[in-house]
């Protein structure tokens, strides 16, 4: 008879657990999600990608993230600034966690986002090159590999 041992399989998976970095990212367009997951794969990192404003509070609530990657505009077509808004529910309760935030083409909102506590913007078309800026936030030698 094969016996199970818990306590084996609970001391091999909690090390690994506790280095995971916890990322939430807000982004409700599925090929930027996918992009942005790309980037995430080979870090030390689980990373939680949500398409809505609600679902991303109640997951900040939940465990608060290392690290938060938004974009602007959730909803292009009604200028919909749900991730201005996600970053300024952030700051009012914490001031410590990194945001990243992403937009297509609206580079006259710089001063306004960094006001409200984002600590790194880029445009969408510079996605690929996000893998610099995570390696900041998410470590170079035993995160990333870059």
């Amino acid at each position: 008879m094969l016996s199970y041992n818990k306590t084996t399989l609970i001391d091999i998976v909690s090390p690994l657990l506790i280095h995971m970095k916890q990322v939430l990212h807000l982004e409700d367009n599925l090929e930027y999600q996918e992009q942005v997951k790309s980037l995430i794969q080979g870090t030390q990192s689980q990373i939680n990608s949500l398409t809505n404003l609600t679902d991303a509070i109640n997951a900040f609530n939940q465990v608060t993230p290392d690290l938060v990657i938004t974009d602007y505009c959730l909803v292009p077509q009604t200028k919909n600034r749900d991730g201005l808004e996600f970053v300024r529910y952030i700051r009012k309760r914490d001031l410590q966690t990194p945001i990243i935030m992403y937009s297509s083409g609206e580079r006259h909102i710089l001063e306004m986002v960094l006001e409200a506590g984002v600590n790194d913007f880029i445009q969408k078309d510079d996605i690929p090159n996000l893998r610099k800026i995570l390696t900041g936030y998410l470590g170079g030698k035993n995160g990333l590999c870059v």
